[in-house]
Order: C-alpha cells, then structure tokens, then sequence
C-alpha cells in the first residue's frame, strides 16, 4: 500500500490492533523511523481513494485517548454543520471547524 503512495519507509514495527472478531477487519498499526517520512504518508493518504482497492483503506495519525476525545468531538460538529448548512464547505482544522464557501 505504501509503495502506492510513492513511499518506501523502513518500517520498525508493524502489528494488529485489539482482539479477532469473526467477519471484521482489525486496524494495522505501523511504525516509521522517522517523523518526516510519517508526514509524508499522512499528506498522500487522500490519494488512496483514487486507488483501485484502496477506497476503504484510511490511514490516521497514533492520537492518545484526550486527542482522540477531542477529534471525535470535531466530527461531531462537523457533521452537524454540514447537516445543516450544506452549502458550505466545512472542514477540521487543528482544533476548529472552519467554513468556507463552496
């Protein structure tokens, strides 16, 4: 996958997450050895939705328990402005929900 990426890290560790639940994917969690090369993987990840085989494929950053308490928090909102405003475009920016006009 990452090769598709144009990406050819050397990965340090590399392991499933959580317990094996008949008829469901666990998550793969990956290291890189360094920081750069993981923000290089994050800013091509879009570009996998464009891949044949890869639309359900979604990379996101190792995030501890209180950033992802606030991210969810986001979407929320962001998928309730979208709800009710679908004429503008919404989006997460760091700890806000900015809008634009479409």
């Amino acid at each position: 996958m990452l090769e598709r990426l144009e990406e050819k890290p050397k990965v340090s560790a590399c392991q499933r997450i959580g317990k094996r639940k008949p008829a469901t994917n666990r998550p793969i969690s990956f290291r890189v050895e360094s920081s750069s090369t993981v923000t290089s993987i994050l800013q091509k990840a879009k570009r996998l939705r464009e891949i044949e085989g890869y639309q359900s494929i979604y990379l996101c950053p190792d995030r501890t328990l209180e950033e992802r308490t606030i991210r969810k928090k986001l979407v929320e909102q962001l998928k309730e402005k979208r709800a009710n405003d679908p004429n503008k475009r919404y989006y997460i920016s760091g700890i806000n929900v900015m809008c634009e006009e479409k």
